[in-house]
């Protein structure tokens, strides 16, 4: 029996070729007499792969030390170096004799008036010394304010070395009897020491509280007979007088009745005893001036006008019964 011929087959290449290139046998249909397994062979470019590039490039994150390292140690170099330098200056300024208080002449002092620049000054000889930055500025102040007559007071350095006080000094509103003496007093009801060579003029008040025995912890009830002081010398002013001249003294012991001692050029030299009350002060000093002559040509004894009610006055006349004059 005769060997049936070999099928010899065409060897494919394992390079892929390019249809568009390809020969004429490749690109042909395949034939009918072909057979089944070339027929179902894929064409190289539809299993080869196909490689595309990317539309934008791929970012690579970096971190934020390589991206900010340099400028944060520039950064960091900065500030360490500032606060060097800083440091070095307030030392040298802090421990540089040039700042020094040598003498109590590097201070000034505005505004004092009744207080002595020497008084002032010699509240800071502890300091002498001292470096100006090293000086207690609020102890200082605190021992400023208890100064008789400072109200308040401020405190500033002035470069290099040296300080300055600004004083607002308290206002007297009137002479107060205190014990055997007189001092001056404030609005605020503060007792004042006479300074020497005074030359103020005003009204005498008496029956202070605390003024005695000279008490400054009465200031706040001191302040209340001193308000109804001043609504009295308001009222006056309005009649053009003062209450220096319109009366000897003032007692604010009540400060609901106001009591004041006059002494009238018609009395002879005696005093007379106004009870004022607390308001209508200016209508009621008028009835006072309007009459009181005439009551004394009445009464030579007359010892005090009550004139606590509008209208009418009740006299003291010295007798044992008093006498109610209308206006």
């Amino acid at each position: 029996m005769a060997k049936e011929p070999p099928i010899r087959r065409r060897a494919q290449s394992s390079r892929p070729v390019d249809p568009e290139f390809d020969g004429a046998a490749d690109s042909a249909e395949p034939t009918p007499d072909a057979p089944a397994a070339e027929q179902e062979t894929a064409s190289p470019s539809e299993t080869a792969p196909r490689f595309r590039r990317l539309p934008r490039p791929v970012r690579v994150r970096q971190s934020w030390l390589r991206r900010h390292g340099q400028k944060t140690a520039w950064a960091l170099g900065f500030v360490l170096g500032a606060a060097l330098g800083i440091g070095s200056l307030i030392h040298w300024i802090y421990h540089s004799p040039r700042f020094a208080l040598e003498s109590l002449r590097q201070i000034t002092v505005l505004g004092a008036r009744q207080v002595t620049p020497a008084q002032v000054r010699q509240i800071f000889a502890a300091d002498l010394g001292r470096n100006v930055f090293f000086i207690p500025l609020r102890r200082r102040l605190r021992a400023l304010d208890q100064l008789p007559w400072v109200k308040s007071a401020a405190l500033l350095r002035l470069w290099p070395n040296q300080l300055q006080v600004r004083l607002t000094e308290r206002q007297p509103v009137a002479l107060a009897r205190v014990g055997h003496g007189m001092e001056y007093i404030d609005a605020g009801g503060v007792l004042l020491p006479i300074p020497p060579h005074a030359a103020f003029q005003g009204a005498v008040l008496s029956g202070l509280a605390g003024a005695a025995h000279g008490n400054p912890g009465d200031a706040d009830r001191r302040k209340i007979q001193v308000a109804a002081f001043l609504q009295l010398r308001q009222a006056l002013h309005q009649q053009k007088l003062s209450a220096a001249q319109a009366f000897a003294e003032i007692d604010v012991s009540d400060p609901r009745n106001l009591r004041a001692l006059v002494t009238p050029a018609a009395a002879g030299g005696r005093s007379l005893l106004l009870d004022l009350g607390r308001r209508h002060f200016g209508r009621r000093y008028r009835l006072y001036l309007q009459h009181v002559n005439h009551w004394l040509a009445s009464y030579p004894l007359l010892q005090s006008v009550d004139l606590r009610y509008d209208g009418e006055a009740i006299l003291n006349t010295g007798a044992a019964r008093a006498a109610a004059v209308s206006r």
